[in-house]
């Protein structure tokens, strides 16, 4: 059978990464119909500061969790967050869902942030996961959640981020402490990842 050139280079084979990203703001992507494998891994918190009054360091932020799921997704446009890293105590997920805006009600995968250090103490590793999928197909690969920052001692060593659970070793990783005095702020965390990989057009159970 005859096929165009063109139609060739739009056909679209099983292990397609179509995305790899670790940008810090949300983006649309769009997605023929088809299964597909989603990971997700949060961002790194903050690590801590260093007081005047204290010998120790700042603590470490904890890691992002990571969230590999195998899902069936209709055709349409879909928005993607790889999330950075911020400068409160607020856990910042990667997510992934059909509008532009997180929701827990509407957003399909979710992978929590790290928590920021408190003072010395590190700060604890994401946890929090959402999985929704109004299509039918669904199955979780792998659920893992970050690692804590560590503690500073009271000395001039600084706690260390919490090590990413992510398979590059990087992303979510926790942000390490500040060993100045007198700051407000530790280090920011690595940014989070998100990866999207075509299966194929079918279900295979």
């Amino acid at each position: 059978m005859w096929y165009s050139k063109k139609l060739l280079a739009n056909a679209l084979r099983p292990g397609t990464v179509l995305l790899n990203s670790r940008e810090g703001s949300v983006l649309p992507i769009k997605l023929k119909s088809g299964v597909y494998r989603i990971s997700l891994v949060g961002s790194g918190g903050y690590g801590g500061e260093r007081a005047n009054s204290l010998s120790a360091c700042g603590g470490g932020g904890g890691s992002g969790a990571k969230l590999v799921v195998e899902t069936y997704l209709a055709k349409g446009i879909y928005y993607y967050y790889a999330a950075k890293s911020v400068e409160n105590s607020i856990s910042d997920g990667s997510w992934f869902g059909p509008q532009s805006s997180f929701a827990e009600d509407t957003v399909y995968f979710h992978a929590g942030g790290g928590v920021k250090a408190a003072n010395r103490n590190g700060g604890a590793g994401g946890s929090d996961f959402i999985t929704n999928n109004p299509f039918g197909y669904l199955t979780v690969k792998e659920q893992s959640v970050g690692n804590a920052g560590t503690r500073a001692p009271s000395t001039a060593v600084v706690g260390e981020g919490g090590a990413s659970v992510d398979v590059d070793g990087i992303s979510g990783k926790g942000g390490n402490g500040n060993p100045t005095a007198g700051t407000s702020i530790g280090f920011p965390g690595e940014n989070g990842r998100i990866e999207i990989v075509y299966l194929g057009s079918n279900v295979q159970q």
